[in-house]
């Protein structure tokens, strides 16, 4: 056996499974930390908010700003850490095509779709294990909405089908904040939201290129709602439980209390166990929504650059973005890979000494990415172990395991291997 294999196999037994916990922030009664245990069929079903495969008119292509590049990171981290921790993943992502206006449906979603996921290979993210697109699934979006009015869930207001919320009250989350529907006249309540849009005096249908065969109370043809697709197709690929539902912290007080109320009045039962929701950037200079990853490689840094500066901060905090801040990021993660490029060429001995803390440190960093994704803190007993005087062996088998684990490139630059950029 060769000594690369056989200190890996040494390596591998202080890589225990062992549970991933994550911070709720949405359930009424669940602020605490919360495990995750697989299910009875051994598989996690997480279902991630994802892509609207519509672009400014202007633009005329995918058009993706950091910040919302960043949600995707952190999704990715977070199936990793599972999986690198023992559990199987049933990752389901959406595609938003159905068109809110006359021109985004003469755009080809396909090819919109396709230029979204090689943003994931520039960023080295793992494609989910199903992408399922709302414009595939509105028949089950009707069977669904019928489902709810046959319970006594809605009600029509100007041939439009609303979401009663005060029919049904979740026992985990809390109604939705929905002022920018308030000023719909006719709501019974500011928190009802549309389920189905008909033809109504406020969005006629002359106006959208694409209408569909409509739910029982609405006349003629309409469009879903928003919330309704990712109920349908969350229930659809991962059934009638969600281990983890993730998204924007955004979508957190609209978009995910209409999903959870929609989904748990259809079910009767509890839907989700937790909600993974990833906060924003803080731009300290000008810049909101108009820095993509193509600015980012035209200022000098590559897409992994701005993937180690993301991970430099907590999911769920909101870290400061400036240019001189990814600066700084871009040239901390190049001190680490000329260390790791370093070790090249250095004996493949470990010393008996340096077990000790290397399966001390190796410890500590599975721990602290496994506790509420504390990349920060993992970074760190990382940077400190490849600073110390361990022999090289083991810092290229933590280099590797850290590869793996979050996803980010460090030993392949060693292997020859270059960044994805666009």
């Amino acid at each position: 056996m060769s000594e690369r294999s056989e200190i890996g196999g040494r390596f591998s037994l202080f890589l225990e499974a062992s549970p991933v916990k994550l911070r709720s922030d949405f359930n009424k009664d669940r602020e605490d930390r919360v495990e995750y245990i697989c299910s009875n069929s051994g598989v996690i079903n997480a279902y991630f908010c994802g892509f609207t495969a519509f672009y400014p008119e202007e633009k005329r292509s995918v058009y993706m700003p950091i910040e919302k590049l960043r949600i995707y990171v952190m999704y990715d981290l977070l199936v990793r850490v599972l999986r690198n921790s023992g559990y199987e993943v049933n990752h389901v992502m959406n595609i938003t095509d159905v068109a809110t206006t006359k021109w985004q449906e003469l755009q080809d979603s396909k090819v919109l779709e396709k230029e979204f996921f090689l943003l994931f290979s520039a960023l080295s993210l793992e494609e989910p294990s199903v992408i399922c697109r709302a414009s595939e699934h509105i028949s089950d979006m009707v069977l669904l909405i019928d489902e709810l009015t046959s319970k006594g869930y809605t009600y029509v207001y100007d041939n439009n089908l609303y979401f009663s919320t005060s029919s049904f009250e979740s026992k985990d989350v809390p109604l939705p904040t929905m002022v920018k529907e308030s000023s719909f006249l006719g709501k019974r309540d500011n928190r009802d939201f549309v389920l189905w849009f008909g033809n109504s005096n406020k969005y006629p249908n002359p106006r959208y290129d694409k209408v569909y065969p409509s739910p029982k109370g609405i006349v003629g043809e309409g469009f879903p709602g928003w919330h309704i697709e990712c109920s349908v197709m969350a229930l659809k690929y991962c059934g009638r439980h969600l281990n983890i539902h993730g998204g924007s912290s955004e979508h957190k007080s609209m978009h995910h209390a209409a999903e959870a109320l929609q989904s748990e009045a259809f079910l009767g039962e509890r839907w989700v166990d937790n909600w993974f929701h990833i906060s924003s950037l803080r731009f300290l200079e000008e810049g909101k929504g108009q820095i993509d990853l193509s600015r980012v490689i035209e200022a000098g840094y590559t897409a992994n650059d701005l993937k180690y500066f993301f991970l430099l901060g907590k999911y769920n905090h909101r870290i400061k973005f400036s240019w001189n801040k990814l600066k700084e990021a871009a040239e901390e993660y190049e001190f680490l890979r000329e260390k790791v490029l370093s070790l090249e060429g250095n004996s493949s001995i470990v010393e008996y000494k340096d077990l000790k803390s290397f399966s001390s440190s190796i410890d500590e960093f599975d721990r602290s990415i496994r506790n509420d994704l504390d990349t920060p803190r993992a970074l760190k007993i990382f940077k400190d172990f490849i600073n110390s005087d361990i022999s090289p062996r083991c810092k290229e088998i933590f280099s590797e395991h850290v590869e793996k684990t979050i996803g980010i490139k460090i030993l392949s630059y060693k292997q020859g291997e270059k960044v994805l950029s666009l």
